[in-house]
Formats: structure tokens, C-alpha cells, sequence
């Protein structure tokens, strides 16, 4: 009989040792779960961090591009009056010499 419960408890000893064991690597394997999700999330937010940045980079050059243009726009249309106002004044000075 006592040969038989040593042998019983021994039993029981290695299946609560087995399921401590199982116990503590589901836990570590959930952990290491929670760490790649938390770790995919910080990925994500970070894509999308450098996503916004990079829109709000195009956008920044986008609107230099925009600023540029007009600015080039607006010395076309002064170098076009400049022009035309020139264009004037040999047109009145033509007129002068043959009225004269």
C-alpha cells in the first residue's frame, strides 16, 4: 500500500510539474504574442507617422512649387508690362520723328 502511494504521489508530482511547465510557456508564448502585436502597432504608427510627414513634405513642395510659379508668373507679367511700356515709348518716338 505504501509502495503504491509513493508511487501515486510521485505521479502526481510530475503532472502538476508538466502542467506548470505547459502553463508557463502559454504564458510566454502569449507574451511574445502581446510584444509582436504592441511591436506591429509602433511599425504602424510609425509607417503612418513617416506617411504624413511624407504628404506633408509633397504638400510643403507642392505649395514652394505653387509659390515659385506665381512669383514667376508675376516677374512674366513685370517683364511683359516692362515690355509692352518700352514698346510704347519706341512706337511714340517713331511717331515724334515723323511728325518732325
Amino acid at each position: 500500500m505504501q509502495g503504491l502511494g509513493k508511487e501515486t504521489i510521485h505521479f502526481l508530482i510530475i503532472i502538476i510539474i508538466i502542467i506548470i511547465i505547459k502553463i508557463i510557456i502559454i504564458i510566454i508564448i502569449i507574451k511574445i504574442i502581446m510584444m509582436m502585436m504592441i511591436m506591429m502597432m509602433m511599425m504602424m504608427m510609425m509607417m503612418m507617422m513617416m506617411m504624413m510627414m511624407m504628404m506633408m513634405m509633397m504638400m510643403m513642395m507642392m505649395m514652394m512649387m505653387m509659390m515659385m510659379m506665381m512669383m514667376m508668373m508675376m516677374m512674366m507679367m513685370n517683364m511683359m508690362i516692362l515690355l509692352l511700356l518700352l514698346l510704347l515709348l519706341l512706337l511714340l518716338l517713331l511717331l515724334l520723328l515723323l511728325l518732325l
